[in-house]
This record gives structure tokens, sequence and C-alpha cells, in this order.
């Protein structure tokens, strides 16, 4: 008999009526049937429990290792599905990252499209700008030239007129008062004609020096001074305080220096006597020069002056700083070893000796300056101030 069918009639028999009086009686079958249910399936779940614990038991080793393998295959493909649905995750994160990506770059790509299109139209547009107003710039400079040459017509005029009659070493006054005068007029028109501010009109220099004793004619200064002040009145009338400015130059110094050396030999070759004097060529160079550029002119040609370089061929005296009355004809050469260093030919001297000094006149401009002191290796000449008291400044 089964325990539930066992503990029905227990229960039934508990419930009978005490007397013989019929009573109602309510039994609560409904209640005790489902204790009975679930104690039965209770005990139904332990044997089979028991049984399966039985089984197991009843299992070959074999058995139990096949089991196993099936136990962690399942867990392999467990693991295995889990670990593909996230890759298969992470793949479709990765590609969203991707199409954004593609789309920024899209967008980046289209921005400097847009940006090397308009670069390349304001580029286009300064090309256009730069080459009109180059255009602009040409023909308005044309423009400038044209009316500047125009009014630059007769200034030039006055500037040639000038350089015709300016020359250095001039000694004639009406040359000079000539020159003044066109240099008034250039100052006058660069005012006029072209609206310059002046300040001062420098006339320049070439006031000549009487080189040669014998064919020139010191320059009339009192006579050129009193040609001049009119015309500079005139020019100070029209153009206020502009100051004139006038280079004395040479005038003032060429005949307050002299160039003072040695006789050094003095020797006599094929009838010819030589005086031999230091540094000529290499102390002042003008002498030599003189000779030089003659040499090289054709025969029978007179050499122009050339300033500062030549002046003309007697431009210098020669003085022998001796007691000695007799004279001779001689040959004036330097010490140096080149055939140019010639200071004078056929020239009259008071016969001289090793130790003389010899002195050479209008040493006091373009004298130091122009000659290659360093020529040669010999030493170079010193420079004295003799003053008006006696005493004497060296460099």
């Amino acid at each position: 008999m089964s325990a539930r069918k066992a503990r029905t009639e227990a229960a039934a028999v508990g419930a009978a009526p005490v007397d013989s009086e019929e009573k109602d009686v309510k039994i609560p079958v409904e209640a005790v049937d489902d204790t009975e249910a679930n104690e039965a399936e209770a005990a139904e779940a332990a044997e089979n429990q028991v049984e399966d614990s039985n089984k197991e038991a009843t299992m070959t080793e074999d058995e139990m290792v096949e089991a196993a393998i099936r136990a962690g295959e399942e867990a392999a493909d467990n693991d295995f599905k889990l670990k593909f649905e996230q890759a298969q995750k992470e793949l479709a994160d990765v590609r969203n990252e991707l199409d954004a990506a593609a789309e920024a770059q899209k967008a980046a790509e289209d921005k400097a499209k847009d940006a090397t299109e308009r670069t390349a139209r304001l580029q286009a547009d300064w090309e256009n700008f730069r080459r009109r107003t180059a255009n602009e710039r040409i023909a308005e400079r044309e423009r400038a030239t044209e009316k500047l040459v125009t009014a630059l017509l007769p200034v030039v005029d006055d500037i040639e007129r000038a350089i015709d009659h300016a020359r250095s070493q001039e000694l004639h006054v009406e040359v000079l008062k000539k020159y003044y005068a066109n240099m008034f007029a250039l100052a006058q028109k660069c005012i006029d004609k072209l609206g310059m501010k002046m300040e001062f009109t420098n006339m320049g220099g070439g006031i000549g020096v009487a080189y040669s004793t014998e064919n020139d004619t010191d320059l009339d200064t009192a006579a050129l001074g009193a040609e001049s002040a009119a015309m500079l009145a005139e020019l100070r009338q029209k153009l206020g305080g502009v100051r004139v400015i006038i280079e004395t130059g040479r005038y003032a110094v060429c005949t307050a220096g002299y160039y003072v050396t040695r006789v050094v030999d003095v020797k006599e070759s094929y009838g010819t006597k030589f005086v031999m004097v230091q540094s000529t060529l290499n102390g002042f160079i003008r002498p030599s020069l003189a000779r030089l550029i003659a040499a090289y002119l054709p025969e029978g040609a007179v050499a122009k002056g050339n300033e500062p370089l030549f002046t003309k061929m007697d431009a210098f005296d020669f003085e022998l700083l001796t007691d000695e009355t007799a004279s001779e004809k001689v040959n004036l050469v330097g010490n140096l070893c080149t055939g140019t260093d010639i200071m004078a030919a056929g020239i009259t001297l008071p016969k001289a000796k090793v130790g003389d000094i010899l002195a050479i006149t209008k040493a006091g401009s373009y004298a130091y300056v122009l000659t290659p002191v360093q020529f040669s290796s010999q030493p170079a000449p010193g420079q004295f101030l003799l003053c008006a008291d006696g005493s004497m400044i060296a460099e």
C-alpha cells in the first residue's frame, strides 16, 4: 500500500463521529491530497537520485572519460561561441569607426579642395592686380619721364655749355667767367623747372697755376673776382640765401710745396752725364709721368694737359742747393731699376756731387697722393710743414 493511501485511510478513521447522530463534517481532503502529492514527488526524486547514483556507480572508466570529453567539448564550444560573438561585435564597432573615418576624410578632402581652389583664384587675382599696377606704374613713369626730360632739356643745354668751358688748370678770366655764368643759370633752372630747393651751388675748381715760367701767365684773380661779383649778387637776389662754393684746389697749395731729395750718384755714359737722386718715381711721380706720357706720343705730337696726371713737360723746376757756380747739361734720373724713372733730360744744373740736395718746385698738390710710395720696397718720403715762424711739423 502506498504511503498516500495509508495516510488517506488514517485520516478517514480519525474523522469518524463520536456519537451516532449525523452531523455535517468538513474533511480537508484537498489539503491532505496536496501534502501527500508533494511528499510523493519528493520520494520519487529521491528514488531517481538513488537510481542515478547507482547508475553512475555502475559506469565504466571509459564511459566516464567519454563523458568528461563530451563535457569539455560542450564547454569549449560554448566558450568559442561567446568569443565569436564578442569578435563579431568588435568587428562591427571597427567597421563603424572606419565608416566614420572615411566620412571625416572625405569632408577634409572636400575642405582642402575648396581651399586650393580659393587659393588659386586669389593667386590669379593677385597676378592680374600686379600686372595691372605694373603697367600703370610703367605708364606713369613714362609720363613722368617725359615731363622730366622736357623740363631738363634747357638744363642739360646749360650743363653741356658749362662742361665745354670747365676744365682743370684754367688760367683765362673770360673762360672762368663764362663757366660761372652757366653754373648760375643752371642753378636757377633747377629751381624753376625742377622745383628743387637749392641750399648751395658748388662752382667746382678749375682755377689754374702757372706751371711753366716761360709759357704760362698767372691768373688775374682780382679781375676774376670783379667780374664774378655782379653775377654773385644777382644769384643771391634770385635764390635767396643760397651759399656759393668755389674750390680753390691746387691754386692755394701747389706752389707752397717742394719735393726734396738727395743726390746718390753721378756718372757719365756714352757722353751723357747722369745725376741720380733717391726716390723719384716712388716719391714724386708727376715729373717722371710727364716724360712717360710724352714718350708714347707720335713723333711731333704735343701732349695736351690731362689733369691731374699731366700738365706739361716744363711744369716743374729743379733746383740744386749748392754753392757750385759751374754748370753742365745732365739727365736727372732716379735710383729704381726701371727705364721710366727719368725726371728730366738735357737740363742744365750746377755740377752736382753725391750728397747734394735737390728741390723740385710745385709739389704742393697731387704729389704724395698720386705717388706709388710702396713701389720697389723703397722707403716712403716724409711730409713736413714749415711754419711762418721757422718751426717745422713732421707728419
